[in-house]
């Protein structure tokens, strides 16, 4: 991240007092946009993705990722992708850090959930733009594993957050 863009991030941050977390527009290295801010999750929507099955409710999984939205403008978002966001320190006080029971996937869900209940906000910012190598490093895994670490990442963050999907 150059200095520019975190500029810009703090500059974000600090106009809107109650953003727990401010993140900037994710571009593949080719200069795509990932589709880094998202929706909370249902369990309908993991089910659909983690089996492959998005072709019966197509409508459900681009809600879910957003891409029902151009992500050319600021706004509130429910979660946003870890690889690069900005943290207000009080909100971090407030909530703590990521959680370190999950191995790999949701935990930025999980802190995102924890900040939006303790009345912070989760602001995606478009205008700041950062490169994200997005090289998958979890997809190394053995596929069973990298699915058992999938499957166990879901079930903690339902458990932990039970009448948040509802």
């Amino acid at each position: 991240i150059d200095g520019a863009t975190l500029d810009g991030l703090l500059a974000t941050m600090e106009a809107h007092p109650r953003a727990g977390v401010v993140a900037p527009r994710l571009v593949y290295p080719d200069g795509t946009l990932q589709l880094s801010c998202r929706r909370f999750p249902t369990l309908s929507v993991i089910l659909l993705r983690g089996l492959r099955l998005r072709w019966l409710c197509p409508k459900a999984v681009d809600t879910y990722l957003m891409s029902d939205w151009d992500h050319a403008s600021s706004r509130r978002v429910d979660w946003v992708i870890g690889a690069c966001m900005l943290l207000r320190r009080e909100a971090i006080d407030a909530v703590g850090l990521l959680d370190e029971c999950y191995f790999l996937y949701y935990e930025d869900v999980d802190l995102c959930l924890r900040m939006k209940q303790a009345g912070w906000d989760v602001l995606y910012e478009p205008q700041r733009v950062v490169v994200h190598e997005h090289r998958r490093e979890s997809a190394a895994l053995l596929p069973r594993r990298q699915t058992l670490a999938h499957a166990r990442s879901v079930v903690r963050l339902f458990g932990k957050h039970p009448l948040a999907w509802w």
